[in-house]
C-alpha cells in the first residue's frame, strides 16, 4: 500500500449512517454527543501516529485518497461502510493532519471494502498531486 508515512490507520469505531439516523430520530442530543465522541476518538488516534512520526502529510496540498475499510463480516452495506467517511475526515480535520477536507484539499475518493474476520479498521492513504 506505498509509503507508510502517508497514511492513516484508524481503529475507533466509527459512526454509519444507519446508527447516525437512528440516533437522530430518537434524540438529537444524544446523536450530536456520539457523533463528538467519534471526532474526538479519530483525532486522537490521528495525533498520536502524526506525534510518532507515523503519518507525515502537508496538510495544506491536494489529494488523492484511497480508504481501504476492513470489516469483520458482510453485515454492513456498502453505502452505509462509506458514509462513515464524513466523521472519518472531520477528525482528520480537527487533528489538523489537512486543513479542510473540502475539494482544494481532496480531489477523489477511493473505496475499497474487504472481510477479515475478527478486524475492522480503516486505512486512508494520502496520495499528494502535484499542482
Amino acid at each position: 500500500m506505498g509509503n507508510k508515512k502517508n497514511r492513516l490507520i484508524i481503529k475507533s469505531r466509527l459512526l454509519d449512517l444507519n446508527k447516525y439516523t437512528n440516533e437522530n430520530r430518537t434524540n438529537k442530543y444524544i446523536a450530536a454527543n456520539t457523533k463528538k465522541h467519534t471526532l474526538i476518538n479519530v483525532g486522537i488516534e490521528c495525533l498520536s501516529q502524526k506525534k510518532r512520526g507515523l503519518c507525515i502529510i502537508d496538510g495544506d496540498a491536494l489529494y488523492d485518497l484511497k480508504l481501504y475499510w476492513i470489516l469483520p463480516n458482510n453485515k454492513k452495506d456498502p453505502d452505509n461502510i462509506m458514509s462513515e467517511i464524513k466523521f472519518l475526515l472531520d477528525g482528520v480535520v480537527s487533528a489538523k493532519i489537512i486543513d479542510k477536507d473540502g475539494r482544494k484539499n481532496i480531489r477523489h475518493i477511493s473505496h475499497y471494502i474487504r472481510t477479515i474476520k475478527n478486524q475492522e479498521f480503516v486505512i486512508i492513504r494520502f496520495i499528494k498531486i502535484k499542482k
